[in-house]
C-alpha cells in the first residue's frame, strides 16, 4: 500500500486516534520537556480480570490475537516514547480461564532498543491485582499513572521533587485536521503509513516470539 500511494503521488495514513489521547500527549510532553531526563525503561499495562469483550476482540481468526487489539496502541506509543531503532522482541501468551473464547487470556512483550532502553507491554484479563498504566523510569526521574486524570512525575539529582501534572485534552478530531492541512496546505503528515508499518512489524514479531519460543527481530525496525 505504501508502494501504490507513493507511485500514484496520493496520500496515506492510519487512524492511530489514540496518539491524541490527552494521557499520552501529557506524558510525552513531560519527557520530550527532559524531566525524567533520558528514558531507559518503560512498563506499560492494561486490563484487570474478567471476560474479554465479544466478537472480534475474543475471536483470534478474526482479531489476530490479543495483541492486535489495545496492543496496536501501546505499541505505537511505546515506539512514540522512544523513537530509537528497535534490536529485538520477545513474546509470551497465557491461555489458562476463558475457554468459550480463542483469543489469549494474557499477552506481554519485552521490546529492547538499539540503544539499551527496555519496554514491558502487558496485556490481561486474568490480572486480579491492578497495576499501574504506566511507569518510566529515566536518569532524572521517573513517571507513574494510575489512569486517574493525572501523573506523578519524580525528579532526581541537585533539586529532586514531585509534581503531579494532568492530563491534557484528548482531541481525535486533530487526526483528521492535520490529513486536511496535509492535503490543502503541505504540512506535514502527522500519522505516516510508515510508523504504522513500524508497530505491526513488532506485533507479528511479538506473535511470531510467542509460538517459537526466542527472541525475534521485526522485519521493520
Amino acid at each position: 500500500m505504501i508502494e501504490a500511494a507513493q507511485d500514484k503521488n496520493v496520500m496515506l495514513s492510519v487512524f492511530h486516534n489514540r496518539r491524541y489521547d490527552g494521557d499520552f500527549l501529557a506524558i510525552k510532553e513531560a519527557i520530550e520537556k527532559g524531566l525524567i531526563g533520558k528514558v531507559f525503561h518503560i512498563e506499560l499495562y492494561g486490563g484487570g480480570y474478567g471476560h474479554p469483550g465479544t466478537w472480534w476482540r475474543s475471536d483470534k481468526k478474526i482479531s489476530g490475537g490479543a495483541f492486535y487489539d489495545w496492543g496496536a496502541h501501546f505499541v505505537d506509543w511505546v515506539l512514540n516514547f522512544v523513537p530509537e531503532e528497535i534490536d529485538s522482541v520477545i513474546g509470551f501468551t497465557q491461555k489458562l480461564n476463558w475457554w468459550d473464547v480463542t483469543n489469549e487470556d494474557e499477552v506481554e512483550s519485552i521490546i529492547k532498543f538499539k540503544n539499551g532502553t527496555i519496554a514491558d507491554i502487558q496485556l490481561s484479563t486474568i490480572c486480579s491485582i491492578p497495576k499501574p498504566r504506566w511507569r518510566i523510569l529515566g536518569t532524572k526521574g521517573g513517571i507513574l499513572d494510575e489512569g486517574k486524570g493525572s501523573f506523578k512525575v519524580i525528579t532526581k539529582g541537585d533539586k529532586p521533587g514531585e509534581l503531579e501534572l494532568k492530563y491534557k485534552k484528548s482531541s481525535w478530531e486533530n487526526y483528521y485536521i492535520n490529513i486536511a492541512h496535509h492535503l490543502l496546505a503541505g504540512d506535514a503528515l502527522e500519522v505516516t503509513p510508515e510508523s504504522a508499518r513500524r508497530v505491526i512489524s513488532v506485533i507479528e514479531a511479538i506473535s511470531k516470539s510467542a509460538l517459537s519460543g526466542r527472541v525475534e527481530k521485526p522485519a521493520f525496525k
